[in-house]
């Protein structure tokens, strides 16, 4: 398939820009209309007088947690936002009561009466009321005392500490987290001051908060509500059409046209991007309430024939990238003695032409006429499986998108199922025949390789690479027809509900009992917008991938017990003092414990100021406490570029402060706020806030957030200054727009500083870190491999269905959200070994290592057993010298790759030495009947996946070796080196 022609390249939006559709529209219609009813509630005189001076935190709300996902999780989050806030507001009220009591009477009574004397005497001289003046005095820190001071510090500090580490055990509580965190700040940085006890203290921030999400819960319940069902029908409706991309990047390949490979590995990544969107609402569809014609159970399943053909488009696209990057130039140049070269012995001519031509099919040369056979035997099958697209997603389409109006009727449903049943006959016979036309072209086209009676000769000089343009043309063969036979299964499964599913319905929950599980499972994160995007960076590069489960329920415990088992060891057991010490060590100094540690370290650094008399005024005037929450909420766990999140956060400010300015000053004019032009003014910058919050990359969701958080808090504050009598307003337009910016500069700084202890973070040794985390997952799924091979029994007694499937695009969802981080490297000052370019071919051969390992995997539940037993034969895959220099060499690059450290010169590499070592006494045969054999090129996929894999390794090795050298080296007598 050469590269001849022009790519055709189509203009379009930006991807945050592309969401002109009726279900984008109803989205940003919904979260806009309920961002801008809180917004205008800043604007009314009554709305003020009895929610105070913090009305615009219901907006604000509404920014960080739009209405733009499922109901039922949007009312879980807000409920869990509520929560947060109502016990940080009880603890609250506790700590003052302890804190309060820690001061004697008589000491209290003085302060009392000093307050009220020094009240009168500056109301004396300013002509104010002694309330006004007594109300500056109390912010000025009059009343501060170091005994309630300490208290308060620490009850709050408890708490914050508390919250922490529970955000890091439930990643679904990181709302109760991050609002209870600043509702206890209102406690801790106002509580010490206090004259009395003042209980309503709490209802500063949770009034306006109750309201806005209120606000929001309407909307959702209101404006175009979605289900759990809907919206996963909706992704799956999307992932079926990306498959346009294989098809349309294969006919495009086969006509000679150049596409480039960053394109493919775009829309490779934008694939897995949104099947892992989707992954949370999967996890919530047994507790969906919905209306449809579908329930949330035949949803689920057909999501595994959906992914399965998400899973051959990814193939096929995968195919065509190693095509595309391969050499092709060298790769001609070789002949068989590279083999020979690499083995170090004299194999067989066949053994080397064949072995040759497994090792890399997709780099192969295919002759211009090759090409045009197979495109024109492959080409009615395509068309084929594009009509098959656009009809499933048809399908689909129609089901989800009248639930409640608008319902068409049966003969709708009708005339779909026997278009399904044409599709579906035509798919069949078309795939039929174009496995037969294709095998027959192809044997016809490589005539010259088999004798009169279909038997592979000597393949002579240029045996090689001709052996080659047959194995790759069997390989996308067999990727062609896997990708037809995927989408056969999906439209068998949609006629499957359509014939069986009449009419529309309520559909209940179907496993209330998993609502618990659910909850409680701290690895299952909610399918919300503020989830996915928000916390994106907080990713643990220490955390494996979960291996796929080798066992069901039925087995007994001792069998199968799962790939990442330890084995007791022999060691002596410590006592229980030194666990118990080590136990302690452990969870203090674990990243949750430091980051607990580090988030009540940044919350005392930044609030001190609050609590000494001398700087409490200037910090209540100068709301020092935006600083304390920007510290706060900079806080993470993981962070891959700490320069990127500062300078995202900065910019976000600036823009909605700048949006503020301009929508107050185009409102008001010079005057005090007109309430209809501030009104009409906030619909427009709403509309677009919204927009950016909702439709912008996650990588960017921090800095939507805090541009919709900065434009509240301008425009909220710029109004009370004239509709409002209290101390302390931050002034207005510029002025409160300055003291935002560096109030949150301030608090940025704080928790950079805090951050950079014990050690300041850095983007290549995360890289590195979930480089290594990444090749002990594929360890254990090489381990299950092994285990799948040497059992003779049915698939799913090992393999529970689907989970080979999911482990491998969970790896490689690891593998390619790191793609942003490793094009900062260059960016970035590095004290260690590791460049870009390294750790980018690392990230690409740990990509084709997950893909050789799940086709393998696959391969083993659909390979008969003659010739899985002849392919265990071949390579010796079950050898304990093989299994035991795979799994050595893996552990020492994963550990070069953690710690830098040099690797050992002698290691059992290049392990494809190995493998021809092995064949060098066996006869390798291939036959035209072979090659018609639908089971035979599934075996050669096989043995080419394997031979990808141990070559994978061996060039990771090579890799990682250059750059952080060898140890441990041999130096051999010279006498040897001679002979």
């Amino acid at each position: 398939m050469g590269l001849k022609g022009p790519s055709q390249t189509k203009w379009e939006l930006p991807a945050w820009l592309n969401h002109f559709n009726p279900h984008d529209g109803k989205i940003f219609f919904r979260c806009w209309a309920a961002a801008w009813v809180a917004t205008v509630l800043i604007f009314i005189q009554p709305a003020i007088d009895n929610i105070g001076l913090a009305t615009f935190f219901a907006s604000l709300i509404l920014f960080i947690v739009p209405p733009a996902g499922i109901l039922s999780i949007y009312l879980f989050a807000s409920l869990s936002l509520l929560l947060g806030m109502s016990i940080a507001w009880c603890w609250g009220l506790l700590a003052m009561k302890i804190a309060l009591a820690a001061r004697p009477d008589f000491d209290t009574k003085e302060a009392l009466q000093h307050l009220k004397e020094a009240a009168i005497s500056h109301a004396n001289q300013t002509g104010q009321s002694v309330k006004w003046e007594a109300q500056v005095l109390v912010h000025k820190g009059i009343m501060l005392d170091a005994r309630v001071t300490a208290v308060f510090y620490v009850l709050c500090c408890i708490f914050i500490y508390a919250l922490a580490r529970v955000r890091l055990a439930n990643h679904k509580l990181v709302l109760l987290q991050l609002f209870g965190t600043i509702e206890m700040d209102i406690f801790m940085v106002f509580g010490p001051s206090l004259p009395w006890f003042y209980g309503d203290l709490g209802t500063i921030l949770a009034k306006p908060a109750a309201i806005g999400i209120g606000i929001g819960a309407a909307a959702s319940c209101l404006i175009f509500p979605q289900s759990t069902s809907y919206v996963v029908l909706d992704k799956m409706e999307k992932l079926i059409r990306l498959g346009e991309i294989s098809i349309q990047t294969t006919k495009r390949r086969l006509a000679g046209h150049t596409i480039p490979s960053a394109k493919l590995m775009e829309s490779k990544a934008k694939v897995l991007g949104l099947y892992k969107y989707m992954e949370p609402a999967l996890k919530f569809l047994p507790l969906d309430i919905s209306r449809g014609r579908w329930s949330s159970q035949d949803v689920q399943e057909l999501h595994g024939p959906v992914r399965d053909a998400m899973l051959a488009n990814l193939s096929l696209i995968d195919f065509h990238i190693s095509r595309i990057e391969s050499n092709t130039g060298n790769e001609a140049g070789k002949s068989s003695s590279t083999v020979d070269e690499e083995s170090g012995l004299s194999v067989p001519s066949n053994n080397s032409a064949f072995m040759y031509a497994l090792r890399s099919p997709e780099g192969s040369l295919v002759h211009d006429s090759i090409r045009q056979r197979i495109s024109d035997t492959t080409a009615d099958l395509l068309e084929v499986c594009l009509q098959s697209i656009k009809l499933a997603t048809k399908c689909i389409k129609t089901v989800n998108g009248c639930r409640w109006i608008g319902k068409p009727p049966q003969q709708t449903f009708d005339d779909l199922e026997a278009e399904l049943q044409s599709t579906l006959t035509t798919m069949r016979s078309t795939r039929e025949s174009c496995v037969k036309n294709t095998t027959e072209k192809l044997l016809d086209s490589y005539r010259g390789l088999f004798d009169s009676q279909g038997r592979f000769k000597s393949p002579g000089e240029k045996g090689p690479w001709l052996l080659r343009g047959v194995v790759v043309a069997m390989v996308f063969e067999e990727r062609v027809v896997g990708t037809a036979s995927a989408m056969e299964r999906v439209l068998e499964m949609i006629l499957h509900l359509i014939c069986t599913r009449k009419s529309h319905r309520i559909w209940m929950p179907f496993r209330l009992n998993y609502a618990l599980s659910w909850l409680m499972d701290g690895k299952l994160s909610m399918p919300t917008t503020f989830t996915r995007a928000d916390f994106a960076d907080n990713v643990n590069p220490d955390g494996v991938v979960t291996p796929v489960p080798s066992h069901t329920h039925s087995e007994k415990p001792h069998q199968h017990s799962g790939t990442n088992k330890v084995h007791k060891t022999t060691a002596r057991k410590r006592s229980v003092v030194s666990r118990a010490v080590a136990g302690t060590y452990g969870w203090l100094f674990s990243p949750g414990g430091m980051f607990a540690l580090r988030m009540v370290i940044v919350t005392v650094a930044t609030a001190i100021p609050s609590a000494i008399p001398r700087s409490a005024g200037f910090f209540y005037r100068e709301k020092g406490i935006w600083g304390i929450i920007a510290a706060q909420t900079c806080m993470m766990v993981y962070m891959a570029d700490l320069s990127f999140s500062i300078v995202s956060r900065t910019i976000g400010t600036v823009v909605g402060g700048v949006m503020g300015m301009v929508a107050w000053y185009i409102g008001s004019g010079s005057g005090i706020g007109n309430p209809y032009g501030l009104s009409a003014i906030s619909a427009l910058m709403v509309a677009i806030l919204i927009w950016w919050r909702i439709f912008l990359p996650p990588a960017f969701a921090q800095a939507s957030i805090m541009a919709g958080v900065t434009y509240a808090l301008v425009i909220g504050f710029s109004y009370d200054h004239f509709h409002i009598e209290l101390y302390g307003l931050p002034g207005v337009g510029y002025e409160a727009f300055w003291k935002r910016l560096v109030t949150v500069l301030l608090g940025v700084f704080a928790s950079g500083v805090v951050q950079l202890v014990p050690k300041p973070p850095s983007a290549t040794r995360h890289v590195r870190r979930t480089l290594s985390s990444t090749l002990s997952t594929l360890s254990d799924n090489f381990a299950l491999l092994l285990s799948r091979w040497s059992v003779e029994t049915e698939p799913n007694s090992i393999l529970p269905s689907g989970a080979v499937e999911q482990n491998s695009l969970d790896v490689a969802a690891v593998l390619l959200s790191i793609d942003d981080t490793i094009k900062l490297l260059k960016f970035e000052t590095s004290l260690g070994p590791f460049d870009h370019p390294t750790l980018r071919s690392a990230q690409e051969l740990c990509l084709v290592m997950n893909q050789s390992l799940a086709q393998l995997l696959s391969l083993s539940k659909s390979l008969p057993q003659d010739l899985q037993r002849r392919f265990l034969a071949l390579v010796d895959l079950l050898d304990e010298d093989v299994i035991e220099d795979i799994m050595v060499v893996l552990a020492l690059v994963k550990s070069s790759l953690e710690t830098g450290a040099p690797m050992p010169e002698r290691i059992p590499v290049p392990l494809v030495r190995g493998l021809y070592t092995r064949l060098h006494q066996q006869r390798l045969t291939l036959s035209t009947a072979m090659v018609r054999d639908e089971d035979y090129r599934r075996y050669c996929v096989a043995l080419s996946s394997y031979v990808k894999f141990l070559s994978s390794i061996d060039d990771l090795v090579f890799a990682v070796k250059g750059v952080v050298g060898e140890c441990h080296v041999v130096q051999r007598p010279s006498f040897v080196l001679d002979n």
